[in-house]
């Protein structure tokens, strides 16, 4: 379908995250030089981002919106997704023989797919110009065209998004996670950080029956977001309500894909 000797990058906002694909990729074994690299799928995430909502008593409202902007990639993601860039064409591209071949380095063997998320746009652009810096025919001036290169990235807009939306609306999905979450194992964890909730509640300034495993994720998400754009964590935040917040979030992940058939409607394994 889309000819010999291609690489198929696909940019996600969630389900794959950056340290799993990373492995994976370090850890492959070399390719025996009897064989013949054919075909590479490269699933990554985003860069480092800022929030994708904030609490009602977060301190950093004012200096998120009026910067970088909410759920936006910021430098620290920028630089970790060129880099990645760049070590995946020293992983696939060589004149050793067992990868392709630099000389094959062309933006036509790609195919590039992403949500149409700014930030994962913009994350699987600076992926491309790390990996595929222009080399001969394909420098097309002397000054950012020695530089980078344009890609045609494949995307539709996130709310129509059936592939890579793990939220597109499903009913199926949508029922099953809710079977979950009022799981006798869900309200069992719930009961046992009852107390970090309240607390939570109490610092954040969401309603009380709101607070569940969920919110406490969200929080969770939040400080961690922030703190990957160098602001402080928040003066009341304590080490054992971030480890409790972790352990959640952790819980979140795991019950997000808990089943063969929620994997199924959410991601269509």
């Amino acid at each position: 379908m889309f000819g010999h000797r291609l690489i198929i990058i696909i940019a996600i906002c969630a389900i794959i995250t950056f340290e799993s694909t990373i492995s994976s990729v370090i850890h492959q074994p070399q390719t025996d030089h009897h064989d013949e690299l054919k075909l590479v799928f490269l699933f990554h995430r985003h860069g480092e981002r800022t929030p994708y909502l904030l609490y009602p008593n977060d301190p950093y409202k004012k200096i998120i919106t009026e910067t970088v902007g909410i759920g936006q990639l910021i430098e620290k993601g920028k630089q970790r997704l060129y880099r990645l860039g760049e070590y995946l064409s020293q992983r696939y591209y060589n004149d050793n023989g067992d990868r392709f071949s630099i000389k094959q380095k062309s933006p036509r063997k790609v195919y590039a797919r992403s949500s149409g998320s700014e930030r994962c746009l913009q994350s699987i652009t600076l992926l491309l110009a790390g990996m595929f810096p222009p080399e001969g025919e394909w420098k097309w001036n002397d000054n950012l065209g020695s530089l980078w290169q344009p890609f045609a990235i494949q995307t539709v807009p996130f709310e129509h998004d059936t592939l890579l939306n793990p939220d597109y609306g499903c009913p199926v999905a949508d029922h099953l996670s809710n079977e979950i979450y009022n799981s006798e194992e869900a309200e069992n964890i719930s009961q046992n950080y009852r107390n970090l909730f309240k607390k939570l509640a109490n610092y954040t300034g969401y309603p009380s029956d709101e607070m569940d495993i969920v919110k406490a994720s969200y929080i969770y998400d939040i400080i961690l977001s922030e703190s990957n754009f160098d602001l402080p964590p928040p003066e009341w935040l304590d080490d054992e309500m971030w480890n409790g917040m972790k352990i959640l979030n952790d819980y979140v992940f795991s019950f997000n894909s808990s089943s063969r058939r929620i994997q199924r409607f959410r991601c269509g394994l």
